[in-house]
């Protein structure tokens, strides 16, 4: 039995405050932890859906009712997505800029910074310490056999099934928040409307207008024929996000973006090895900008553990596939050749966007730092027939802009959704969005591997803070939804920000009767790692001598992750 089939943890017991990134509090930030040796994209799915997150290879749950800033998982229902205005102004903003290169540079900039999730695990108290242990112990852990007791119904086959997903309003469910229909004038307002010039030659009259645009930007008269005759077809339809991802540049663009990459992580694939440190320098360009790390801090290993590494393995090639006309998806695992080969500058950018975005030190990022952060990963990579053309797992977004890296996007793909882990970019285009951007690209990448995977309908962006000002842009995709901490069930956001203006620790789900069965320990149905080999805990408990604090450990553990989890995953004891 090959250890990549189980997910493979170790649970830390400790439970101790300390620094919190976001208030900047300095022992008030509670979280219980765990490091994913291994971990299969359907428990990781599940995992996210009962409020943990992983940051590099270690994965963290907020403890909700003590921490300082409770931390809620958000998602959007992408295939409900409604674009609203300021998201359309940034693409509008983002294509002006490629066409024609007059976006002005402080446009946008009086908006509310909007500042991906920062790295609220890098203060927990000797995680660098588990980092190295976990490195040394990795030939220890790995599985030789499984007892004859665990049988094949425990479930540890990937499959993308809805066993374990929490219910929650359907994407084809009809939305009684719609108030975006047309409403009727009467009385004096008829009087009016009817003197005034019919509706179709309004519409003929910004027909011409717009062809007399797509002239003077220099398409042909047939080209321009064949995009107007398009625009007819869609009807009254509102104008999608795809239809604004795929708006055409002129023939001669001031900016050309050349290519959207989606890149594996883990394993390397090539395509990551070409860009390693292209992309480590963009993360270090970004997070001494945005963040004010400084570049000690962004080591090029720091980054590796921090956004490539993934617990997640991989058994395919990746596959390419396309959004549009005007942009390029490629799929490459991280840490392969192409990622490394655009490393450094992948690095650089990162390290220069958290020093001017997040004000952080220079000697904050080492390399080492940044891969543990954005390059490892416990995922480990699944492609089945019936799944997205690339495969589950761990991947960076690039964007290169005239042969330069100027964003990476670090996603997790999942089951049912598509999991944002991190973004950075170049602070010198702070003024065109490209964190909506991005997340908007994001949501298009779901939508479109939606048609692949029909499970796969949700895009998941980390953590929602109501506290937080830089985060609640979060709530403006919509339809959003925030997970419950007691029950783990889905409410709208709408819903739930009022309740966290008053209090902010709340359960949302108002039924009290509700409950969540997850957490219902069976202690003896745990699935526990001694020795190389995988058992039940009511055997390893009848095998070896255990002090009552082994018990009371694995129940917390069973508690937190839910039995489904449990039942499947592999927890190492020593």
């Amino acid at each position: 039995m090959a250890s990549k089939d189980y997910s493979i943890v170790e649970y830390y017991a400790e439970h101790e405050g300390y620094r919190c990134g976001y208030c900047k509090s300095t022992d008030t930030n509670y979280s219980h932890g765990m490091w994913a040796h291994n971990l299969t994209v359907t428990d990781y799915q599940d995992l996210i859906d009962r409020g943990w997150r992983r940051s590099g290879l270690y994965c963290y749950k907020p403890t909700m009712s003590l921490t300082c800033c409770p931390l809620y998982t958000i998602r959007c229902a992408a295939l409900e997505f409604k674009l609203s205005k300021s998201q359309k102004k940034v693409l509008k903003r983002m294509h002006r800029f490629l066409s024609h290169g007059n976006t002005k540079s402080n446009e946008g900039r009086s908006e509310t910074p909007e500042i991906m999730d920062v790295c609220p695990v890098m203060d927990i108290p000797g995680l660098h310490e588990k980092a190295l242990k976990a490195e040394r112990d990795a030939e220890s852990l790995k599985l030789l056999s499984v007892d004859s007791t665990i049988t094949e119904k425990k479930g540890h086959a990937q499959s993308p099934s809805q066993d374990n997903c929490i219910p929650g309003p359907t994407l084809q469910s009809p939305r009684g928040e719609n108030k975006d229909q047309p409403i009727s004038k009467t009385g004096a307002y008829d009087d009016i409307t009817s003197m005034r010039p019919p509706c179709k030659k309004a519409k003929f009259l910004r027909l011409e207008r717009k062809q007399k645009k797509l002239l003077s930007q220099g398409f042909s008269e047939k080209e321009v024929e064949s995009m107007t005759r398009r625009g007819k077809s869609l009807g009254n339809k509102e104008k999608s996000l795809e239809n604004f991802l795929n708006e055409p540049l002129p023939p001669n663009p001031a900016h050309r973006l050349e290519q959207v990459r989606l890149v594996r992580s883990n394993p390397p694939s090539q395509e990551l090895e070409q860009t390693y440190q292209e992309a480590y320098q963009v993360y270090l360009k970004y997070q001494m900008a945005v963040h004010g790390d400084s570049a000690e801090k962004c080591t090029l290993h720091q980054y590796t553990r921090f956004l490539v590494k993934s617990p997640l393995k991989v058994n395919c090639q990746p596959k390419p596939t396309t959004i549009g006309c005007n942009f390029l998806v490629v799929l490459v695992a991280v840490a392969s050749p192409e990622f490394k080969r655009s490393a450094d500058e992948s690095y650089a950018l990162f390290v220069r966007y958290q020093f001017h975005v997040h004000q952080e030190k220079d000697d904050k990022w080492t390399y080492p730092a940044f891969e543990e952060f954005l390059v490892d990963s416990p995922l480990a990579p699944w492609q089945p027939q019936d799944g997205p053309p690339q495969g589950y797992g761990s991947f960076h977004q690039q964007y290169w802009l005239s042969g330069r890296l100027v964003a990476v996007g670090v996603i997790d793909i999942l089951p049912r959704c598509i999991s944002s882990v991190y973004f950075y970019y170049d602070p010198d285009l702070g003024h065109l969005s490209l964190g909506t951007y991005a997340s908007l690209r994001e949501l298009a990448l779901t939508q479109s591997l939606y048609q692949h995977a029909p499970s796969l309908q949700y895009y998941y962006m980390g953590f929602y803070i109501q506290t937080c000002p830089k985060m609640r842009y979060k709530a403006g995709y919509t339809p959003s939804f925030l997970l419950c901490p007691e029950t783990y069930q889905w409410f709208p956001v709408e819903v739930c920000r009022p309740k966290l203006e008053v209090n902010k620790y709340c359960r949302l789900n108002d039924d009290l009767a509700a409950t969540d069965r997850d957490s219902e320990i069976n202690i003896n149905e745990v699935l526990v790692l001694r020795r190389h080999v995988a058992m039940p805990y009511f055997l390893y408990a009848s095998k070896y001598q255990l002090e009552p604090e082994d018990l009371r450990e694995v129940e917390q553990y069973a508690r937190l992750v839910g039995m489904s989890c449990a039942r499947r995953m592999l927890l190492v004891r020593n």
